[in-house]
């Protein structure tokens, strides 16, 4: 479970937003053509707003496919924002109220607070992520589970 979102501790936005072109550049020609984009965050359940604002962000030039040298532009103008693992283990701990180890859905519907609505809501984002609920969150897939582009 979350072995498709596993990363190194120490990496930053610009890091995991490199990883996403690649994965998103099917063909690995380092250009992203329209079709490709689309139907990667389509498959990963981003809002058609999403899409088009990645679009806007990206295609520097509005020709319809992001080059390596496009994204590599945007990118340089993004803070590095390494994960601080220590801050993380900290946060982690501290709503983990029964110390098992795991976040358990009360305990992640703590964390996330009015923003989940309900624990169903919880429940459904954990298994669109491969967690079970019944199992909680490790802090490994805690880790992963926040560090998903998704929710930066």
């Amino acid at each position: 479970m979350f072995s498709r979102m596993r990363r190194r501790q120490d990496v930053g936005r610009r890091e995991r937003l490199v990883e996403l072109f690649n994965r998103m550049d099917c063909n690995g020609d380092r250009i992203l053509h329209m079709n490709e984009v689309n139907e990667y965050l389509q498959r990963h359940r981003y809002d058609p707003s999403a899409i088009r604002e990645f679009w806007r962000t990206f295609d520097l030039n509005q020709d319809g496919q992001i080059t390596a040298e496009e994204f590599n532009m945007v990118l340089a103008r993004l803070p590095d924002d390494s994960v601080d693992i220590e801050n993380l283990r900290r946060v982690f701990a501290s709503f983990d109220t029964d110390h098992s180890g795991r976040l358990e859905v009360h305990e992640v519907m703590r964390l996330l607070g009015s923003i989940a609505g309900s624990q169903q809501v919880v429940e459904n984002l954990m298994q669109l992520y491969g967690v079970a609920p019944e199992l909680g969150l490790t802090f490994e897939d805690f880790v992963a589970f926040f560090s998903d582009p998704a929710f930066v």
